[in-house]
């Protein structure tokens, strides 16, 4: 399994935990639910602020393998955590700074390890 590039995290990035979980609520009251993982999900949304040949390389590397796993490692927690994730669309420009300099998101989902 690759690594995620590692570049750096801007702070507006997020993390989010998956419910996995459906409620139901029956006519008498009574709650059904259902759990579609065994493990805790979690989803990513990274930005990130890139030069052109960043951002080429981060495309070329979910252009040679966009349902590939990769090892991320995300610092929410102490110690360091990784997570297995795989992208859930390709990575995009979002603000095009100027200078050779671009403001990028990815948006992940995965597990921890």
């Amino acid at each position: 399994m690759a690594n995620y590039p590692s570049y750096s995290i801007l702070l507006s990035s997020s993390v989010q935990q998956d419910p996995g979980i459906d409620d139901d609520v029956a006519q008498s009251g009574g709650q059904h639910s259902r759990i579609f993982y065994s493990k805790d999900y979690f989803g990513f949304t990274l930005n990130h602020f890139l030069t052109l040949a960043q951002w080429q390389s981060l495309k070329a590397t979910y252009d040679a393998g966009p349902r590939d796993v990769y090892t991320l490692t995300y610092f929410t927690e102490s110690p360091i955590v990784t997570y297995s994730v795989k992208f859930t669309e390709p990575p995009a420009i979002t603000i095009n700074a100027g200078q050779d300099q671009y403001f990028v998101r990815c948006a992940l989902r995965g597990f921890k390890d």
